[in-house]
């Protein structure tokens, strides 16, 4: 695909979740032809954004010289992917965002032209916002060349280099993002609940520990996870550690993860003191 002509070519979106929603902003970003985000059903507050919903069948009319999206589910992606190659010209680019899979299962689906899959690693609760923060996160791509190579220029237009990742690391990469966002997040709440346990409200636990992990996260920008240690494990204060699990006992989850997460901070600073 020439250079000159890559801002021209029509995106079609499939998938009007969040995912979906954030692709489509990113391409009137970047000033593409965003020609339609599909979705099975109406999607509620959409502006500035081209919508078509309906049968599947009915996106035929849309597809053909584009760059299609799938933004569905992990799960659907094959499935979609499949009903769409149907209305496909060999030439068309298809491409996923799933963290976990690889583009091979669009080849499963039959699609015959360039594939690819690329990653935004972003939490992406609200599309609105995520589309500005697509500039300050990392990508990960892999597929075909042609497909590597719109995806490479794409995000070029943002500033951002996208990391190669070989298709089978993806699974483990994937494992590695979810640790980081979604059980951050998990992790979050059970010290919001500890916290509310020891007699604070919700809110007041999630205004004093947030910016207490935002501290820790700064930390860890600029030194080793061993470096960045803190609290009793790194002390080898194991009377605390005692209390803490002795004070847990009525709150078996909460322990657990307290115990487990205790153990891998122990081992880590085992390795500063090596």
């Amino acid at each position: 695909m020439p250079n000159d002509d890559r801002a021209y070519v029509p995106w079609v979106i499939v998938g009007g979740g969040r995912a979906g929603q954030a692709i489509a902003q990113l391409g009137l970003k970047v000033g593409a032809d965003v020609r339609a985000l599909w979705n099975r059903s109406p999607i509620p507050n959409i502006e500035h954004i081209p919508t078509f919903s309906g049968e599947l069948f009915e996106i035929g009319d849309l597809l053909g010289g584009s760059v299609v999206w799938i933004t569905v589910a992990d799960d659907a992606i094959e499935s979609v992917a499949r009903e769409v190659a149907t209305y496909l010209k060999p030439a068309d680019i298809v491409l996923h965002c799933s963290g976990s899979l690889t583009c091979d299962v669009l080849r499963s689906a039959s699609v015959v032209g360039p594939v690819a899959s690329l990653h935004p690693l972003l939490s992406i609760s609200d599309p609105k916002t995520a589309v500005d923060r697509f500039s300050e996160c990392a990508w990960t791509v892999e597929g075909d060349f042609p497909a590597l190579a719109f995806a490479k220029w794409m995000l070029g237009r943002i500033g951002v280099e996208p990391h190669e990742i070989q298709s089978d690391a993806k699974v483990m990469y994937h494992a590695s993002a979810v640790t980081a966002a979604g059980l951050l997040d998990a992790l979050m709440d059970a010290a919001f609940t500890m916290s509310e346990v020891a007699g604070f409200s919700r809110e007041q636990a999630k205004e004093m520990l947030i910016p207490l992990a935002e501290s820790t996260l700064h930390n860890l920008k600029s030194q080793s996870t061993a470096e960045a240690l803190t609290g009793p494990s790194a002390r080898n204060d194991k009377a605390t550690i005692n209390a803490h699990l002795a004070a847990l006992e009525s709150h078996p989850e909460e322990l657990g993860i307290y115990r487990v997460l205790t153990n891998r901070a122990e081992r880590i600073a085992s390795d500063l003191d090596d």
